[in-house]
């Protein structure tokens, strides 16, 4: 599935070429840089949050982790994971697929 926006974008970059869609389901950086046969630090994932009730969407490399203990230890936990439900929810954003 890719956002249509994204697409655009993209394809105003020139780099729809660069694009792939799958039927099944990639569900983990590990099973991503399996199907396209990259290594995993070359894969870009995402991760949303909510923190004080305000959506944080974080792009970092695949093989990278997220430290939560500097945001824990100032604001008493981890954040909320965000999902596109909860994340669109708190602001007028939509998520579509082409």
């Amino acid at each position: 599935m890719i956002n249509d926006h994204v697409y655009e974008w993209l394809k105003s970059k020139g780099f729809e070429d660069r694009l792939t869609e799958h039927s099944e389901t990639i569900d983990t950086v590990e099973h991503a840089a399996q199907q396209i046969g990259c290594l995993e630090a070359e894969i870009a994932k995402t991760l949303s949050f909510i923190v004080d009730d305000k959506p944080v969407v974080v792009v970092m490399a695949g093989d990278g982790r997220v430290n939560f203990v500097p945001y824990k230890t100032e604001h008493g936990s981890k954040g909320l994971g965000g999902g596109t439900d909860r994340i669109c929810s708190r602001r007028s954003v939509s998520v579509r697929s082409r």
